[in-house]
């Protein structure tokens, strides 16, 4: 039997957010130099109307020049589109360890369907899958449409932001944490973790850690979701004292609504990794450590 080995490593990804688009404006998109239909945009929303269908072998400067949205969710995700802006999106997701159809989905608003959370004796691949496919793109989601929202309405109120500078620049610092976090599970950890409770054929990958255990990555992994959760904390004071005027702008009362339901699905989200996924990985590590060492 011929097994690949890929080896468990850390890694950090840094970015910077721009600025949002508001207003109306009508521009003429292409794609691959083919015309397209019109493209309009929502004053109230932000959303782009009537867009191109963008595809994984759109590029990327092209996207990002028609598309705030685009520019955003290629800033949150360390995607490139000035300098490297000439490679396809497929090739830039790639590059920044997302598969292009989240990408894709991020950037038209797709919705997903609601999955249904396993119970916390299934499969470990089972979990992890939840995880990437619920928590981690509704976390990348809402931070694109929270960066989004808040910069619309900073726009509008500049004579008096009423508490939302300070929201933005915490937000922006939990999106360059929590990203690059989500992003080093889907490419080194979970991979790990699902070898260790699948069967393992002729050619298919185990990935192993090079410092020999599961332990060591969580402990990392584990400070991060403290570093979090303290700054969920910090950012739900930070909401409660805004400006009780706000109550009037349907804007503000929008953004509130939408971070406290960011707020719920991430302290799920760290919750079932700490107190279900984690826990059972070590397990079953040193239960396959042991059975290694008598079969030897």
């Amino acid at each position: 039997m011929r097994l690949r080995l890929i080896a468990l490593v850390c890694a950090s990804l840094w970015f910077t957010t721009p600025t949002a688009w508001c207003g109306q404006r009508q521009v003429d998109a292409s794609v691959g130099g083919r015309p397209t239909r019109r493209v309009g945009g929502c004053a109230p929303c932000g959303r782009i109307v009537g867009a191109v269908e963008d595809t994984a072998s759109s590029i990327v400067s092209e996207l990002a020049g028609r598309s705030p949205r685009a520019a955003r969710v290629f800033s949150l995700l360390g995607i490139d589109y000035c300098c490297n802006g000439g490679r396809s999106l497929r090739e830039a997701a790639v590059a920044a360890n997302i598969r292009v159809s989240e990408v894709l989905d991020l950037i038209a608003r797709r919705p997903r369907p609601d999955l249904v959370k396993p119970a916390n004796e299934v499969a470990l691949p089972l979990i992890t899958e939840y995880i990437i496919e619920h928590h981690h793109h509704r976390a990348r989601s809402f931070l694109t449409d929270l960066l989004e929202m808040i910069d619309r309405i900073l726009s509008g109120h500049a004579a008096n932001e009423f508490g939302f500078g300070r929201l933005k620049v915490a937000i922006e610092q939990l999106a360059r944490d929590l990203i690059p976090h989500m992003t080093r599970e889907e490419a080194y950890l979970f991979p790990y973790i699902d070898t260790m409770d699948r069967p393992v054929g002729p050619d298919q990958i185990v990935v192993v850690p090079l410092t020999g255990s599961v332990e060591y990555p969580l402990q990392s992994i584990r400070h991060d979701h403290s570093d979090d959760t303290r700054r969920l904390a910090e950012i739900r004071e930070m909401a409660r004292a805004v400006d009780p005027r706000t109550r009037t702008c349907s804007q503000m009362e929008r953004f509130l609504a939408t971070y406290a339901e960011f707020d719920r699905d991430l302290t799920e989200h760290i919750d079932l990794e700490n107190h279900v996924l984690f826990p059972r990985a070590v397990e079953l590590e040193q239960v396959l450590m042991k059975k290694r060492r008598v079969d030897r």
